[in-house]
């Protein structure tokens, strides 16, 4: 069962931690960051949303990375685009996670902002 229980009006109780996982994201943008980390924290008590989870950290710690960079130097996707060398719609695709990030564009990025990639295992 899912660790979702109810909020507002949408009962999440019959739903997947798949599920759970793209509608807590969804629900991310409308709730304070304070609210969504614990909320975050509780869910992955359960141990099927922590395992689903787990398999898309990477993809969604890249969505933060693209939104937290425009936001750092105050660019439009369009700006942000431009600089890398793709299209405003690829960004677009990217932070709404519709996409995942090929790791050409990753250093296309890191290089753009003077940055190297660097993954490390937790």
């Amino acid at each position: 069962m899912s660790s979702f229980v109810k909020t507002n009006s949408q009962s999440f109780l019959d739903s997947t931690p798949k599920q759970d996982i793209k509608i807590a994201l969804q629900r991310k943008k409308s709730l304070k960051m304070d609210d969504f980390n614990r909320h975050l924290q509780e869910s992955l008590e359960d141990e099927a949303f922590k395992a689903e989870y787990e398999k898309e950290e990477l993809r969604h710690k890249v969505i933060d990375m693209f939104i937290n960079l425009r936001n750092k130097y105050k660019l439009k996707q369009t700006q942000l685009a431009q600089k890398i060398g793709t299209t405003q719609a690829v960004i677009s695709r990217i932070e709404r996670g519709n996409v995942n990030g090929k790791y050409r564009l990753l250093q296309k990025t890191a290089k753009a902002f003077g940055k190297k990639i660097d993954f490390k295992p937790s």
